[in-house]
């Protein structure tokens, strides 16, 4: 409600207006400010239902009637296809853009008709023979050859058509239909008057759409080229990339857009490569910036796009355990390797080679020791031999007197 301070000279002005000098003016120019609202039509326009339409060039608003329009002597206001025109008024017809007296003649609805009907009602304001029309024009009700200027006849050559369907013939033109509510658009269709889709607001010949959409050929509001349809809703793809059955097209290949989040991604197993979505292998999953794959568990490496065990640790049970202490891991990580012994894979530990018990190991190193004190006692009987024998060799030189000894 319009609320005026006077004490402050201050002015607070409803929806649909704004503070003027002293008043409000309304934003609409075909309406003016009356009574603290805008529903009244201002002077060159008349009320249509709730539209304010505009009056006959050169005419206004009837001050008794916000219905009608001033039009000039001899005529009278009617409105066709909701469009005001000022017709001839009884007793007299169009000619050359001005109302005459139809003297000889019977006048209907603001045209001249001849007496005699095979005779037309011509420009000179006289009766004349009828004549063949051409082919850009009509024989109208009244017997009279009418140019259809900017439209064609139509088949019974009786009324002049326009090229589009929003349009109407009137007064010698084509002009553009309108509607009497508010949210009517004219149709191109059927060129009657149509409600617009819902979430969506009338534009005299069109409908404006709600974002992300646009008023298609068949008058209803669908998503736009850079926009799918997601619940009930029209989704903008990113960067306003185009769409391809209803699937945004996004920058990186393989990626899906998931109009939830109103993001581009790769699945869950994939990371970017090459600007392409790659399947990460086995085992692996993608790190968190996309751009490698991970080996899921402690211990793993990627080789070769297959995950194995690191360098020291065998597979087992889909785990990687270190190996024994003096040992490295096998090529392909399925165990380890003890050097000279033997690996235990169930205790995980290196061991002397099968058939090689403790006891014969031992066995051995007795043999050995034997051998080897044998060999000793030998050797010294030999050296104990030698002695004796050098000893005698010694006593005889001695007994002979130590001369000529041979």
């Amino acid at each position: 409600m319009l609320t005026f301070l006077l004490a402050s000279l201050q002015i607070i002005c409803p929806d649909g207006s704004y503070e003027g000098d002293k008043t409000c003016i309304c934003y609409d120019t075909d309406r003016q400010f009356v009574n603290g609202n805008c529903d009244k039509c201002a002077s060159g326009f008349f009320k249509l239902n709730t539209a304010c339409k505009a009056c006959p060039q050169g005419q206004n608003q009837v001050a008794t009637d916000e219905t009608k329009c001033t039009c000039p002597v001899s005529t009278s206001f009617s409105v066709e296809s909701g469009v005001g025109i000022c017709l001839c008024a009884n007793g007299f017809g169009l000619q050359n853009g001005a109302c005459v007296s139809c003297p000889t003649a019977q006048a209907v609805a603001g045209h001249c008709l001849c007496a005699d009907r095979n005779f037309n009602w011509t420009a000179d304001a006289t009766c004349k023979t009828k004549t063949t029309c051409l082919d850009t024009q009509i024989l109208n009700d009244y017997d009279q050859c009418e140019t259809c200027n900017g439209a064609a006849p139509d088949t019974t050559r009786k009324t002049c058509v326009c090229a589009s369907k929003q349009q109407s013939y009137v007064q010698g033109a084509c002009a553009y239909k309108t509607c009497p509510n508010a949210n009517e658009f004219v149709s191109k269709i059927t060129g009657e008057c149509k409600s617009c889709p819902a979430q969506a607001t009338a534009n005299h010949l069109s409908c404006e759409c709600a974002a992300n959409q646009v008023f298609s050929d068949q008058e209803t509001c669908t998503c736009d080229l850079y926009s799918i349809s997601h619940n009930g809703q029209c989704i903008k793809c990113p960067g306003n990339a185009p769409t391809d059955n209803n699937k945004c097209v996004c920058d990186v290949t393989g990626a899906v857009f998931n109009p939830d989040t109103k993001v581009c991604g790769c699945q869950s197993n994939q990371f970017v490569s090459s600007n392409t979505c790659t399947t990460c292998p086995v085992g692996s999953l993608p790190s968190q910036d996309l751009t490698k794959c991970e080996c899921v568990g402690e211990n793993f490496e990627l080789k070769s796009d297959v995950c194995i065990c690191q360098a020291g640790f065998f597979t087992k049970t889909n785990q990687c355990l270190k190996c024994a202490e003096n040992s490295i891991s096998l090529a392909d990580r399925s165990g380890c390797d003890c050097g000279d012994v033997a690996w235990n894979s169930a205790s995980n530990v290196c061991k002397v080679k099968k058939g090689i018990s403790g006891g014969a190991i031992a066995g051995i190193i007795v043999s050995i020791v034997i051998v080897l004190i044998g060999a000793g006692l030998f050797t010294a009987q030999l050296l104990k031999q030698k002695v004796d024998k050098q000893k005698a060799l010694a006593d005889k030189f001695a007994l002979a007197g130590g001369a000529d000894f041979v």
